[in-house]
Formats: C-alpha cells, structure tokens, sequence
C-alpha cells in the first residue's frame, strides 16, 4: 500500500509539472494581458543597446541637473549631443570618431570646426538680432567677416 502511495504521488507530481510548463508556455506575458503601462518611469538615466549589448545612446541628467541625450557610434564614442545649460538654453554637438567637436548649435550660434576643432565659420546673431558671419583660416585669421 505505501509503495502505491508514492508510485501515485509522483505520477501526480510529473503532471503537475507538465501542466505548469504548458501554463507558462502558452500564456501571455503580463502586462500584454492587463494592457497596463505605468504612466511615469523615473530614473537617473536610460540607457539603448544593441543586439551586443553595446550602448548606443544615454539620456541622463548631468551633476548640475540638466538633461542630456547622447548617440553613440558602434566603439562607445559619442557623435552627437543634446543638452541643456542650467540656463535653460540649447546646444547640439556633432562630433568625429576622435570626439572632437565638428559642429555646435547654440540658440544664437552655429559654427563649424575643421578636424582640429577649431571654429572655423561662425554665424550667429549679435545682441540686437542682428546676423553676423565670421570665416578663419586654420591658422584663426579672419578671412571674411560681415557685417
């Protein structure tokens, strides 16, 4: 009688584990069923990777508390950056594989840098609204200026 017992309690137990691995396997994930998104995610930073775990872009806030968005390129350098100044004002930074600055877009400023990153064209818009265009030579004379 106790050898049928337990011949008994482990048929059941093997079909208790071939229902739960069914259960599981044929069930949605959770939040596809309830449908529910939470309606904030906080954190300090986000991070996207790519199929090797790489990062390829970060949205962090920096130590005084301004947002940052940064893409980067397959080696983890990064290419181009979004951020905000404590003041609130924008800039856009383009950059080579070396992370020297190619491009930067402020609100009243672009300028070009060559491979050295120098500034090398600047336009951008005087106090008064006013545009004004500065040319450098790679040795930082001004080639033409206007107005």
């Amino acid at each position: 009688m106790n050898n049928f017992f337990w011949k008994a309690w482990a048929v059941v137990l093997v079909l208790s584990i071939f229902w739960l691995g069914w259960c599981l396997k044929t069930s949605a994930p959770a939040a596809a069923q309830s449908g529910d998104v939470p309606d904030v995610i906080r954190a300090k930073s986000f991070e996207v990777v790519d199929a090797e775990g790489q990062t390829r872009a970060k949205l962090v806030a920096i130590a005084d508390g301004s947002p940052a968005l940064g893409l980067m390129d397959a080696n983890g350098g990064t290419r181009a950056l979004l951020c905000l100044h404590p003041d609130g004002s924008p800039r856009l930074i383009f950059a080579d594989d070396r992370g020297t600055a190619l491009a930067v877009f402020l609100s009243e400023m672009v300028e070009l840098h060559d491979a050295d990153g120098k500034p090398r064209a600047t336009l951008y818009l005087s106090s008064d609204g006013s545009p004004e265009v500065i040319l450098r030579s790679a040795d930082w004379k001004v080639l033409f200026s206007a107005p």
